[in-house]
């Protein structure tokens, strides 16, 4: 007698995206009311457009001590089956833990359901205390849309996919570095001795390569001194270069404290050829401009070639209401005396940004509160530019996170929605 075994085998197939919503200037969005909303752009998902609504005050009265956050699918006379996810993320990488709904069935067909969410995502109080610095923080937001089940038969009975856990490198990486479990190396820095491992920081530097492996290494020993950094800076420095991760972990530091940690720390990824450190650093600098200090950020990023961050500077000071405050400012009159070429070339670079000013004749003492006239001592003469013509600010108009889409305006949360509480 003849005996044999078949298998059959139905797969959902997913197919997953993530977006990621910066939320900047959180100061001014999160003055609304209950049930407004800031819509992301759209983005697409397995032949889908999807957008994610946030709520600074939280969707209903229920939870106005909350954010709340919504996925919305944009597309018209369609049904899809989706799950949703979402994290928030802090500017220097510190995440909350991923969060997923049920299975939703959604559609664009009137009656029905086309958005999810979370009503209680997190108190603002501890959003704004952990996750918000320099008035910045992120949504991701991840999308798995639900295809039709896919039927395959086999004549073999085959044996159960192995589910492979979460990468553990970052987190073992930071437990050598706290246990000091192996180290060969001792930095003082400050009095402050701090071990490492020559190896771990030869593969992510080439300076401590050098230092520590090359032929320097019998000169400079087992141990070195530094005395031109702060503990804290290399605290911080050791621990991206073990993690990978910017982790500010200074809950006494006001924000201009940790605006100087920042600049530190970009001076120490330079000097140690850390450029994806260097590039955060830049990109968070970028986010917390003020008039006081943007002067010595702007001499920060000349001296140490961060051409991003210079441009940030010059399109912050570049504001009508800005710039009047940069030349009244400490920082500026120190740099003046300490670089007068510097703040010659902020003058002219200011002076020439493309799209800033545009011609405007005006009768004499005649100005709209937009404007100002530049004096001919900080302008660079340029031909065809006569004494007394004055310069418009042109502001141009951009949509607000809650247009982005399809045009459509932030309105109160209304019609059906799957929204989870948890």
């Amino acid at each position: 007698m003849e005996f044999g075994t078949t298998v059959s085998t139905c797969n959902a197939t997913l197919v997953r995206g993530n977006h990621i919503f910066v939320v900047d200037d959180y100061s001014v969005i999160k003055e609304t009311d209950i049930g407004k909303f800031v819509r992301s752009d759209a983005f697409q998902v397995g032949g889908y457009d999807w957008s994610v609504r946030f709520y600074p005050q939280g969707i209903n009265d229920g939870c106005q001590d909350h954010i709340s956050i919504v996925g919305e699918l944009m597309n018209e006379d369609v049904e899809v089956r989706a799950i949703f996810y979402y994290r928030l993320i802090s500017p220097g990488g510190q995440c909350t833990e991923w969060k997923q709904m049920r299975v939703l069935n959604l559609s664009s067909a009137e009656g029905k359901c086309r958005m999810g969410g979370w009503e209680k995502v997190m108190e603002k109080t501890l959003l704004e205390a952990e996750y918000v610095k320099f008035d910045h923080f992120s949504i991701e937001f991840s999308v798995s849309v639900i295809k039709d089940p896919v039927v395959t038969s086999s004549d073999l009975l085959l044996s159960p996919q192995v589910k492979l856990p979460p990468s553990q490198l970052s987190s073992d990486f930071a437990n050598i570095l706290e246990s000091k479990e192996g180290a060969d190396v001792t930095f003082c820095v400050q009095g402050e001795p701090f071990l490492a491992h020559r190896v771990v920081l030869a593969a992510r530097s080439p300076v401590f390569r050098a230092q520590l492996c090359g032929p320097m290494m019998e000169k400079e020993g087992s141990s070195l001194i530094l005395e031109d950094m702060l503990p804290d800076v290399f605290r911080t420095l050791l621990q991206f270069i073990y993690t990978d991760c910017l982790v500010l972990p200074f809950d006494d530091f006001d924000d201009e404290d940790r605006r100087e940690i920042v600049r530190h720390l970009l001076v120490a990824a330079d000097r140690y050829r850390i450029e994806r450190l260097k590039l955060i650093c830049e990109a968070a600098l970028s986010r917390c401009l003020d008039a006081q200090t943007v002067a010595t950020t702007y001499a920060l990023a000349d001296q140490h070639q961060c051409n991003d961050l210079k441009q940030a500077c010059l399109k912050f000071m570049a504001s009508p209401t800005i710039f009047g405050k940069v030349l009244a400012s400490q920082d500026y009159n120190n740099l003046k005396r300490k670089s007068p070429s510097t703040t010659l070339e902020i003058l002219e670079s200011i002076y020439k940004f493309p799209k800033i000013y545009a011609k405007q004749a005006k009768p004499a003492g005649q100005y709209d509160a937009d404007e100002r006239t530049i004096p001919r001592s900080f302008a660079p003469a340029q031909p065809g530019k006569e004494k007394g013509e004055s310069w418009r600010w042109n502001s141009d108009q951009q949509s607000s996170p809650a247009t982005a889409a399809g045009g459509r305006q932030a309105v109160d949360f209304v019609g059906k929605s799957a929204i989870s509480s948890r």
